[in-house]
């Protein structure tokens, strides 16, 4: 969030946005490891697991040093050392004077991330309720919630591209309300016209790809640039944090509600419920 600040005003959010990119690149390369993994070892899901968790690592300890070589911004290194002389401003503070702007971006990426993590973590019950992979847990419907993943993945990662590309021409707001937009008629197509899609499953997967790719090139970038931009450098990395922890929050219900929903209402209504959401 910080160093945001030193990045030229004209293209600060693509490159923002650019750099959030990678997180797509990630999303491709964890069911590509995945489906790997399970054509190599088969059934034996305890080194599967393993392995994969492993691999989870690799990146992490890569940027380590890095991470301790980087520079902090010099705005931030001046507001940090006033900072120890003068106590920053206290949450208070914030809400009275910046409670508008914490609640607009905290809020957004709450109301995402509800819809976000919901199917993010349900993919493979998704896939089992229509009919992709195997009705019992196991090697088959492992590989195919993976490779089903793999699909999804390709049809999102554009979605950063296109976000990245478009930020700062048409602006942050106008991008995150037509991604949310996008997001609302593709998963309402999805829901109303369920049972007919269910016979065409290729048109549901390209439309359910669609989704991420709205999403990602809409709310998904555009709730991660706007926090780093509306706030000062005193408080913008705390505002950061407590937008993003909203989205967590959104995250765990979403997650939370998912299996309930769809086993109450199937993947038709549940998947409308995540257009009326989208539309929030």
């Amino acid at each position: 969030a910080e160093k945001s600040e030193d990045l030229a005003n004209s293209s600060r959010g693509s490159q923002v946005a650019g750099m959030f990119s990678s997180q797509g690149i990630g999303n491709l390369v964890a069911p590509v490891v995945m489906t790997c993994l399970l054509l190599i070892f088969g059934s034996d899901f305890g080194l599967i697991w393993r392995l994969a968790l492993i691999f989870g690592a690799i990146p992490a300890l890569i940027v380590v040093y890095p991470r301790i070589k980087m520079e902090e911004s010099k705005k931030f290194t001046d507001s940090k050392e006033e900072s120890k002389k003068n106590r920053g401003p206290s949450l208070g503070f914030i809400l009275r004077h910046y409670g508008v702007q914490l609640i607009g971006t905290a809020g957004s990426w709450f109301i995402f991330d509800i819809v976000f993590y919901g199917n993010g973590l349900f993919s493979g019950t998704l896939i089992e309720m229509m009919g992709f992979g195997g009705k019992t847990p196991g090697h088959d419907s492992f590989l195919a919630t993976s490779e089903f993943n793999i699909i999804i993945s390709l049809i999102a990662l554009p979605g950063y591209w296109f976000g990245t590309l478009l930020i700062d021409f048409y602006g942050r707001k106008a991008l995150q309300l037509g991604g949310f937009t996008a997001m609302f008629v593709l998963y309402s197509c999805i829901g109303i016209f369920y049972t007919t899609l269910e016979a065409y499953p290729t048109l549901f997967i390209v439309l359910y790809g669609m989704t991420y790719f709205a999403a990602n090139a809409g709310p998904n970038t555009t709730t991660y640039v706007m926090p780093t931009e509306v706030f000062p450098t005193k408080i913008r990395a705390r505002c950061h944090g407590l937008s993003a922890a909203a989205g967590k929050l959104g995250g765990l219900l979403g997650g939370a509600a998912m299996k309930p929903v769809l086993d109450a209402l199937g993947v038709g209504y549940t998947l409308l419920i995540c257009g009326i959401i989208s539309l929030i």
